[in-house]
């Protein structure tokens, strides 16, 4: 009895009512609303139907339209976001016409967006993944300890900066004492009397105040 009632509600279409309302408002042509009625009556129970250019001439056009003319009007209604169906440039035969606003068997409702806005559908998904990541205590405890890490290494780089620094300080005071030592050896050496008459051996006075000094 179940399966003759499933059955029995496979074979119902769902219709929004603001397909009728933008038929009149002049947003979609009559020829459009024809094609577009025709395919939701030839929908699964998931809001999906396969048809051909050659159906629609037929059935809808009783043969007296062309297959451009039917490709124009499936490229209206997809721009309109009223059908979705992948590109058919260079391909013939039959193909699948994807609705939006179709009640399926699970209780949800389809949309298109997934289809003609795919780029932000998946951003918008890996935002919410990327926001409770964030807030998971794992992810907190491994942000502290990379930041007890990271402290720890700076105060290690501080601590070998500052000793590096007094050495330097220290070798600089040191060389500067040598060389004042040094400097300290060479004056007491000059002072040496045989070492000063080395400068004067050789010099002869011109007047009475150089011979005295």
């Amino acid at each position: 009895m179940k399966q003759s009632q499933n059955n029995q509600t496979d074979s119902w279409i769902n219709f929004p009512r603001r397909i009728l309302s933008l038929l009149r408002n002049g947003y979609l042509k009559r020829r459009e609303y024809q094609v577009y009625m025709y395919l939701r009556h030839n929908c699964t129970p998931y809001g999906i139907a396969t048809t051909s250019t050659a159906n629609l001439i037929n059935d809808v056009f009783g043969g007296k339209v062309d297959d451009s003319y039917i490709s124009k009007l499936l490229l209206s209604l997809r721009s309109k976001k009223l059908i979705w169906y992948p590109n058919r440039q260079g391909v013939k035969g039959s193909f699948d016409v994807h609705f939006g606003d179709f009640i399926i068997p699970t209780g949800k409702i389809t949309s298109l967006d997934s289809h003609f806005n795919p780029d932000k559908v998946r951003s918008e998904a890996d935002t919410t993944t990327l926001v409770r990541s964030e807030v998971t205590p794992e992810v907190a405890n491994d942000s502290q300890k990379l930041q007890e890490k990271k402290n720890e290494l700076i105060s290690r780089f501080s601590l070998s900066t500052q000793h590096s620094q007094v050495r330097s300080y220290n070798t600089d005071n040191d060389n500067k004492k040598k060389n004042d030592i040094t400097d300290t050896s060479a004056l007491k050496s000059f002072n040496k009397p045989e070492n000063r008459n080395l400068l004067t051996k050789h010099f002869t006075p011109q007047n009475n105040e150089e011979e005295i000094v």
